[in-house]
């Protein structure tokens, strides 16, 4: 079986189907085969895929209409790592994805309504004894707030906050609507930046808590 990375969100915004995206990207430029398992209703990562002539950079599974494990059963052997692109909300459907995961990142904006809203999120990742640990994402650069927000973070939930940040840039959004990543992109040195140093210290996470 892969190595299951769940990527789930308390609200919509935080960037997290940005992140799966990313995230798989560059997980599979280190030589590692990958797939997104898309179970968000939405189905961001299914159209993201289908917007690319050449095909996709990264196959998109179609976990929306089907259960979480059994999709992973059936197709998830054939790659050494699953990113799991979580709803945008908290429903039914985000505890399978937990259960199903064997490390889980929390994207989270850095604002007190977003950090206060992350509760449900945690109480779901603390009832299945996954690993987990929260990501700040949509950050302004240069400004002190992420790191306020990541430190009430740790306080309030007792959940690790990992140092890589993902900031809002134009790089992540503009690349997708082509059905390609910042990763891929000319001119995208900062967001790449962040992308690379999020995968090294997740796998410095992984190695230290996942069996």
């Amino acid at each position: 079986m892969p190595l299951v990375i769940g990527i789930v969100s308390p609200k919509g915004g935080s960037g997290k189907t940005t992140t799966a995206i990313h995230l798989a990207r560059s997980i599979q430029q280190t030589g590692d085969s990958v797939a997104i398992l898309d179970t968000d209703p939405q189905g961001s990562a299914l159209a993201w895929a289908s917007k690319r002539d050449e095909g996709p950079l990264i196959p998109v599974l179609d976990g929306d209409t089907d259960a979480v494990q059994r999709v992973l059963d059936r197709e998830g052997a054939t790659y050494d790592v699953v990113v799991i692109d979580g709803a945008a909300k908290i429903e039914p459907r985000t505890g399978h994805v937990v259960g199903a995961s064997d490390v889980c990142l929390i994207p989270v904006q850095p604002t007190p309504l977003d950090a206060w809203g992350a509760e449900q999120v945690v109480e779901t990742v603390a009832g299945s004894g996954t690993p987990a640990g929260f990501l700040i994402t949509q950050q302004k650069p240069r400004t002190n707030l992420a790191s306020q927000v990541a430190e009430g973070l740790e306080q309030k939930y007792g959940l690790p906050v990992l140092d890589a940040r993902l900031s809002h840039r134009v790089a992540f959004a503009e690349s997708m609507f082509g059905g390609s990543t910042a990763l891929d992109t000319s001119g995208a040195g900062k967001a790449k930046e962040e992308i690379e140093a999020l995968t090294d210290e997740l796998k410095t996470f992984i190695q230290n808590h996942v069996g």
